[in-house]
């Protein structure tokens, strides 16, 4: 997930994230240089659930680092203001149980 000066919204999308029936997911969070409180967000995320992981590089290779990073089968890119994130984790996980 790309981060960049997210404070307003960081919070609530990462605790909708957590708040998902879905428990087999990573996050992999890339710091985009933000001048607010978004790394520190990040990092008390971290720090509190062992699938949450935060980065800080340019967005170049955030993207890359985040493709790497990840240990999924299927692969999402959340957005902040998508809240309705774990229907879609939930959709995944059923058309990728059903192949």
């Amino acid at each position: 997930m790309p981060v960049k000066n997210a404070q307003p919204f960081l919070t609530d999308c990462i605790k909708s994230i957590l708040s998902q029936t879905e428990t087999d997911w990573e996050l992999v969070a890339v710091n985009d240089g933000s001048t607010d409180n978004s790394k520190a967000i990040l990092e008390q995320f971290a720090q509190a659930d062992k699938r949450i992981h935060g980065f800080s590089f340019s967005l170049s290779l955030a993207r890359a680092l985040s493709l790497s990073r990840s240990l999924s089968r299927s692969l999402s890119p959340p957005v902040l203001h998508d809240f309705v994130f774990s229907l879609f984790l939930a959709m995944v996980r059923a058309f990728t149980c059903s192949l």
